[in-house]
């Protein structure tokens, strides 16, 4: 029999540094990654890398670990759906498979018992993101659904990015806590012309053009 619409996704528990419960996830949708990094990017004892990894423009404080979709089930590097998973708190793992197919969705209700806080997953793509409590946060990206017949196969592919964050004008640097902000704001032209997230900017983001006009970034 034909399965249909399959779900399927990219998952992770990043754990960035020795200190997991203190980090944040968000996502980048214009390019496929999600990322997750320490709310305070502290240098973590006893790591030794080549000084030039943290020659300016960055600084020296611990990164991020991004995971961007080069294929999905459906051919086209784009994310159906991301959402962190917290260990407990407000938004915790999926315990069922019927959990798990709504979370990969996008159908999650507040009658499930939790709630997306990126208005509706099935427009803004995102449904929970941790806004402002570090945590030990998970990462999902679902890929878009597939009619999966019987005996058919579909791939997803994935890239592994590892990054120090970018010192911009005004950053103390290390020691300095920086929540997710609206992910949404990547995808507006209008908000993102008056300035990106901190954490967008600090991973790099330096300015758009919207070249034709769309309203689309």
């Amino acid at each position: 029999y034909t399965i249909d619409p399959f779900y399927a996704a990219f998952a992770a528990d990043p754990d960035v540094t020795n200190s997991a419960a203190v980090n944040f996830s968000s996502v980048n949708l214009p390019f496929a990654m999600g990322y997750a990094y320490h709310a305070d990017f502290p240098r973590a004892a006893g790591w030794t890398f080549s000084p030039s990894i943290f020659g300016p423009p960055f600084f020296g404080g611990a990164g991020f670990v991004g995971v961007k979709y080069l294929k999905s089930a459906t051919g086209p590097g784009e994310i159906n759906l991301y959402s962190n998973t917290t260990n407990g708190g407000p938004f915790p793992d999926p315990n069922s498979a019927v959990r798990l197919y709504k979370y990969l969705s996008g159908t999650i209700t507040p009658a499930d018992g939790v709630a997306c806080n990126q208005g509706d997953p099935l427009v803004s793509k995102i449904c929970f993101i941790e806004p402002a409590t570090p945590r030990d946060v998970r990462m999902l990206e679902s890929s878009t659904p597939i009619a999966l017949e019987a005996g058919q196969s579909a791939s997803i592919v994935v890239s592994y990015i590892h990054a120090a964050p970018v010192l911009i004008p005004g950053f103390a640097g290390a020691g300095t806590r920086v929540i997710p902000g609206d992910p949404t704001r990547l995808t507006n032209a209008t908000l993102l012309s008056q300035g990106a997230n901190t954490i967008d900017s600090l991973m790099g983001f330096a300015g758009f053009d919207d070249g034709n006009g769309d309203g689309i970034v």
